[in-house]
């Protein structure tokens, strides 16, 4: 997590996010600030970021709650999708409109 501290923070949070390659559930911590949604391997401050998806890539973030339950799912303008579980159908609704929001703020 080093680096982002200078970034006003708008949500963190633990998701499952699906590997790309072996399509494995991982637990990742989450940040999202205004300009980028962070996924970490932990909350501790040497914890290796696993992705960086800038707010200005994000062309579509969809419940896809018939794919896995409280599920959402993020598309980026370079044709990457990144699939997400919450704990629950609130804290995935939450997470959909906060990203959204700050995707329209900036």
């Amino acid at each position: 997590m080093e680096g982002n501290e200078n970034l006003k923070v708008i949500k963190t949070g633990f998701l499952q996010k699906r590997s790309k390659i072996f399509k494995f559930w991982n637990s990742r911590f989450c940040i999202l600030t205004e300009t980028y949604f962070y996924t970490y391997k932990g909350i501790e401050k040497n914890s290796e970021c696993t992705n960086a998806i800038a707010l200005s890539a994000i062309i579509n973030i969809i419940n896809s709650e018939n794919d896995y339950k409280n599920s959402f799912l993020i598309k980026t303008n370079d044709n990457n999708s990144y699939y997400f579980i919450a704990s629950d159908n609130n804290e995935r609704n939450e997470w959909i409109n906060t990203i959204k929001e700050a995707k329209q703020s900036k």
